[in-house]
């Protein structure tokens, strides 16, 4: 989304390639393979989920006011 800000919209397939790109640090972050949206839909729905269902806890505002 930040490139798309700044450089305008990427092609359909550099945002495939993009996403199995970030799977490779998915997984060294111990995001098991499997757990990987499969196609750059699958992931969008998913953000779209998580977006639409977060939740900022005191804990985690404490936490952002050490870091920044």
């Amino acid at each position: 989304m930040l490139y798309e800000r700044i450089m305008g919209p990427l092609p359909a397939e550099q945002r495939g390639e993009l996403l199995r790109e970030y799977g490779v640090l998915a997984t060294a972050l111990r995001c098991p393979a499997d757990k990987w949206p499969a196609d750059v839909n699958t992931f969008r729905a998913y953000w779209d989920g998580m977006i639409a269902t977060l939740e900022v806890s005191d804990e985690a505002r404490g936490i952002a006011r050490g870091v920044l």
